[in-house]
Protein backbone atom coordinates (compact mmCIF):
# COMPACT_ATOMS: atom_id res chain seq x y z
CA UNK A 1 0.00 0.00 0.00
CA UNK A 2 1.26 3.68 -0.99
CA UNK A 3 1.53 6.14 1.90
CA UNK A 4 -0.48 9.14 1.64
CA UNK A 5 2.29 11.66 2.03
CA UNK A 6 6.20 10.60 1.84
CA UNK A 7 8.45 13.05 2.42
CA UNK A 8 11.37 11.73 1.12
CA UNK A 9 15.30 12.66 2.01
CA UNK A 10 13.92 16.67 3.07
CA UNK A 11 16.70 19.07 3.04
CA UNK A 12 15.97 23.19 3.97
CA UNK A 13 18.67 25.43 5.31
CA UNK A 14 18.54 29.31 5.11
CA UNK A 15 21.12 31.76 4.53
CA UNK A 16 21.73 34.58 7.00
CA UNK A 17 24.47 36.96 7.91
CA UNK A 18 26.06 34.63 9.81
CA UNK A 19 26.14 32.14 7.42
CA UNK A 20 23.94 29.41 6.23
CA UNK A 21 21.94 27.44 8.92
CA UNK A 22 20.90 23.82 8.04
CA UNK A 23 17.32 23.63 9.62
CA UNK A 24 16.27 20.09 8.58
CA UNK A 25 18.87 17.68 7.21
CA UNK A 26 17.18 14.14 5.34
CA UNK A 27 13.96 14.04 7.02
CA UNK A 28 12.11 10.53 5.17
CA UNK A 29 8.52 10.12 6.86
CA UNK A 30 5.63 8.09 5.36
CA UNK A 31 1.91 9.84 6.26
CA UNK A 32 -0.95 7.05 5.52
CA UNK A 33 -4.90 7.70 5.10
CA UNK A 34 -6.28 8.16 8.48
CA UNK A 35 -2.74 8.79 10.05
CA UNK A 36 -2.94 11.87 12.95
CA UNK A 37 0.67 13.19 12.98
CA UNK A 38 1.54 15.74 15.49
CA UNK A 39 5.29 16.99 15.22
CA UNK A 40 6.85 17.60 18.33
CA UNK A 41 9.79 19.71 19.41
CA UNK A 42 11.59 23.29 20.72
CA UNK A 43 11.55 26.16 19.52
CA UNK A 44 13.89 26.79 16.23
CA UNK A 45 14.15 23.24 15.19
CA UNK A 46 12.26 23.37 11.82
CA UNK A 47 8.42 22.27 12.40
CA UNK A 48 7.51 25.35 11.13
CA UNK A 49 9.25 24.77 7.99
CA UNK A 50 7.86 21.55 7.57
CA UNK A 51 4.46 22.41 7.84
CA UNK A 52 5.59 25.16 5.34
CA UNK A 53 7.17 22.35 2.74
CA UNK A 54 4.18 20.37 2.68
CA UNK A 55 2.03 22.84 2.02
CA UNK A 56 4.13 24.48 -1.13
CA UNK A 57 4.77 27.49 0.95
CA UNK A 58 8.82 26.76 0.76
CA UNK A 59 10.71 24.55 -2.12
CA UNK A 60 13.04 21.90 0.09
CA UNK A 61 16.59 22.21 -0.98
CA UNK A 62 16.42 18.35 -1.81
CA UNK A 63 14.50 15.47 -1.38
CA UNK A 64 11.04 14.73 -3.04
CA UNK A 65 7.60 14.90 -1.60
CA UNK A 66 5.17 12.29 -2.82
CA UNK A 67 1.26 12.69 -2.71
CA UNK A 68 -1.01 9.02 -3.10
CA UNK A 69 2.42 7.92 -5.00
CA UNK A 70 2.93 11.19 -7.44
CA UNK A 71 5.78 13.52 -6.52
CA UNK A 72 4.74 17.11 -6.02
CA UNK A 73 6.11 20.80 -5.37
CA UNK A 74 4.01 21.10 -2.32
CA UNK A 75 0.43 20.27 -1.20
CA UNK A 76 -1.45 23.45 -2.03
CA UNK A 77 -5.00 23.97 -1.76
CA UNK A 78 -4.99 20.59 -0.26
CA UNK A 79 -3.71 21.00 2.87
CA UNK A 80 -3.88 23.27 6.10
CA UNK A 81 -2.51 24.04 9.27
CA UNK A 82 -3.00 26.13 12.15
CA UNK A 83 -0.27 26.99 14.46
CA UNK A 84 -0.34 26.38 17.89
CA UNK A 85 -1.02 30.17 18.98
CA UNK A 86 -3.84 32.00 17.78
CA UNK A 87 -1.67 34.71 15.12
CA UNK A 88 -5.19 35.35 13.08
CA UNK A 89 -6.16 37.76 16.04
CA UNK A 90 -3.73 40.52 16.67
CA UNK A 91 -3.27 41.48 20.33
CA UNK A 92 -4.90 38.63 21.17
CA UNK A 93 -8.32 40.90 21.30
CA UNK A 94 -11.47 40.17 19.52
CA UNK A 95 -14.56 42.57 19.82
CA UNK A 96 -17.82 40.46 19.82
CA UNK A 97 -20.65 42.08 17.75
CA UNK A 98 -23.06 44.04 19.39
CA UNK A 99 -20.17 45.00 22.05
Amino acid sequence: MTAQLQLLDINKSFESKHGRHDVIGGLTMDINEMDFVSIIGPSGCGKTTVFNIIAGLLQPDAGKIMYRGEEVSGLTGKVGYMMQRDLLFLGNELQMLGD
